[in-house]
């Protein structure tokens, strides 16, 4: 799982060695994300993750490495990725969502940055945890008037309590990670 400091941090302009592009839109939409990393990162080494559905694209992308989350091989998949140490994991908020959009919060990454529709970065910090899970499509929604009430209230008195649950979340479980690994021998 990411680390608390993954949310406290601005984007990194400098250092960035190696970055993971996950897909959690629209698969239209990786070539831009692929070139708007590149332009924010030139020197870094990236690669991406595909959906199964749009693994079509893994040709046209121009990136060191892309790998294709299959269904079958989802349990290898996160195992496989947390062995390796990204400094960004990328990711598109906004249109629809796909079943990898939970992923990035669970390796291990120094920072993570959202790009929206205007293909605008923002790192996600703890203050933007709750818009962008929103984005993520992870609490609901709906454009009736009372969904639109339902998102008031919960911003208004759900996003602090949801915000310190989290926090709590991330420091524990980061903390049984840690513990975890000393125990087994690992780093």
């Amino acid at each position: 799982m990411s680390s608390l400091l993954t949310f406290l941090r601005p984007i990194p302009l400098s250092g960035v060695e190696r970055v993971l592009i996950v897909q959690t839109g629209e698969g239209a939409s990786v070539p831009d994300l692929t070139a708007r990393v590149r332009g924010l990162f030139a020197e870094a080494r990236v690669d991406v993750l595909l959906r199964e559905a749009d693994a079509d694209l893994r040709e046209t992308l121009d990136v060191a490495r892309v790998r294709v989350a299959r269904w079958e091989e989802r349990y290898a998949l996160l195992p496989e990725l947390r062995r390796e140490q990204f400094d960004v994991v990328a990711i598109r908020v906004g249109g629809a969502t796909s079943e990898l959009r939970l992923l990035p919060f669970l390796l291990r990454t120094k920072s993570i940055v959202a790009f929206d529709d205007q293909m605008q970065a923002r790192a996600v910090t703890l203050l933007r945890l709750p818009g962008i899970v929103a984005h993520l499509g992870l609490l609901g929604g709906g454009n009736s008037a009372f969904g639109s009430v339902r998102r008031s209230v919960a911003k208004a008195f759900l996003t602090p309590i949801v915000s310190l649950a989290a926090l709590a979340v991330l420091l524990v479980s980061n903390g049984w990670l840690r513990l975890r690994g000393r125990l087994r021998g690992y780093r």
